[in-house]
């Protein structure tokens, strides 16, 4: 089985669990572990982020990498080539220095190709995002709202 990311919809703020993205003024991913979360302005939306959830792998096992899922490929329309706003957050660490060379190569292949230079390293946790105020911010549980 690939791997697919899925659409969801819905009132802010929006549900976003792993290998699913949408658009909203808030979105919460929920348990973030060992995952990463790829934000920007919703194009043509100004007061709207977009986000992806990715995990390493898909629920059967299917890795991120996978050729033949081509998650990359996903990613690139979900997030289209006139992105504002663009980041990176979550556990960066376990994709950077994965003990797959797979893993690793497909990170820094994403993040070039999304020209996606801002990356925010958090631990396992809850994590919401929003936009306000021209910016995006991020909380981290309990914490409070943190601009990327």
């Amino acid at each position: 089985m690939p791997y697919i990311i899925q659409n969801v919809q819905g009132p802010a703020p929006l549900a976003v669990g792993e290998r699913n993205w949408g658009d909203a003024t808030e979105i919460d991913f929920g348990a973030m572990t060992s995952c990463i979360a790829l934000v920007e302005q919703t194009p043509g939306q100004p007061a709207s982020v977009r986000a992806i959830h990715l995990s390493i792998v898909s629920g059967d096992g299917t890795p991120v990498y996978d050729p033949a899922s081509n998650v990359a490929g996903q990613v690139d329309t979900i997030m289209q080539q006139n992105g504002d706003l663009r980041a990176c957050l979550g556990r960066i660490d376990l994709w950077q220095a994965s003990e797959s060379p797979e893993l690793q190569d497909f990170f820094a292949g994403l993040m070039q190709s999304l020209d996606m230079t801002i990356w925010v390293q958090l631990p396992d946790g809850n994590l919401r995002v929003r936009l306000t105020g021209g910016a995006i911010q991020y909380q981290q549980g309990t914490g409070a709202w943190t601009d990327v």
